[in-house]
């Protein structure tokens, strides 16, 4: 199986550095993940292939792990180039020509967000890398897709996005995860309004549920989509789930009397700028609607046009976060 794929890594305009594309060759040359629609990762892409003796054109396949664009930008491309694009339908609708950028500024007000930090934002926020896919295959659980030799089973693995899927290797126990799970960074459970009308996801309680399923299958390796193979997953999964464990005693330490997620993320992350604004207040709503779900916390909005808050409850921190 090992020799059956090669990682290509693919340049990135953003701070998590380059991506990790996978080239399996079998009876379709097929891709997991592509890279952003961003002319330098375009070329690095067709660099890496034609090292491989490929050109775009023969990848007849895209399997995408989740719609954002540093994993998908290139889907559209490749899919007017003649490949089958397989993706979850509420990733796709990312590269649909949804407006995210005024989703995200509408979560950025409603969680506080200082007029300066959202002009912070709004001066990097509107640079689109996701292209745009007009036709794709839907992908759901327990979906099987076969790559000559070996067969990959699609799993559902909600919480750094609502449709995030992986791709699992069972013989081998070996798992193609995107951003699910990472060597060097927790992945960022981030809330999700086109996909709750009215409302947001709560990512962090998916996530957390996420790991658990990962731990239960004794996974040998991730192929992650950003930085090494992680050769570890338990050990990880449980680094991972302390990380979250550390960040929820202390955000509800921070929220004080009544707290915005704006006024979280700033304590916690001091000064914040461009992209970091949106990263940092919707990591810090994230863990406050954890608490809050369970107790330690209230929400309140008094009006629409006011900033939500949370409010501790009163009950003690124990630290516990299973089931």
């Amino acid at each position: 199986m090992i020799n059956c794929f090669t990682c290509l890594r693919i340049s990135t305009p953003f701070a998590i550095g380059p991506t990790n594309v996978y080239l399996f060759r079998g009876d379709v040359p097929t891709l997991i993940d592509t890279g952003p629609d961003w002319p330098p990762a375009r070329r690095a892409l067709c660099d890496a292939l034609a090292k491989e003796g490929l050109a775009p054109g023969d990848i007849g396949r895209v399997l995408i792990t989740h719609g954002h664009s540093d994993h998908s930008g290139l889907a559209g491309w490749f899919h007017g180039l003649g490949a089958k694009v397989y993706i979850h339908p509420d990733e796709a609708a990312k590269l649909s020509g949804i407006p995210l950028f005024t989703y995200r500024e509408e979560f950025l007000r409603k969680m506080g967000t200082a007029p300066q930090a959202l002009d912070s934002f709004r001066q990097v926020g509107e640079n689109n890398f996701n292209g745009y896919l007009s036709e794709f295959l839907p992908l759901r659980e327990g979906q099987h897709i076969d790559l000559g030799r070996f067969r990959l089973t699609v799993l559902a693995v909600p919480g750094h996005c609502g449709g995030h899927v992986a791709f699992l290797q069972k013989d081998q126990a070996l798992l193609f995860g995107g951003d699910t799970l990472l060597q060097h960074v927790s992945p960022n459970p981030l809330p999700e309004l086109h996909l709750q009308p009215g409302g947001r996801t709560k990512s962090l309680a998916a996530y957390l549920t996420t790991l658990d399923r990962l731990e239960k299958l004794s996974l040998a390796a991730v192929y992650p989509g950003h930085g090494k193979t992680v050769l570890q997953p338990g050990q990880r999964i449980s680094a991972v789930r302390e990380q979250h464990r550390d960040r929820l005693g202390k955000m509800l330490a921070l929220v004080g009397n009544g707290s915005t997620p704006y006024d979280v993320a700033t304590r916690l992350y001091r000064l914040l700028t461009g992209w970091d604004v949106y990263l940092a207040v919707a990591e810090a709503c994230a863990h406050l609607d954890w608490l809050t779900d369970r107790g330690w916390l209230t929400e309140t909005q008094n009006d629409p046009a006011a900033s939500t808050m949370f409010t501790p409850t009163g009950k003690e921190w124990t630290g516990e976060i299973q089931g």
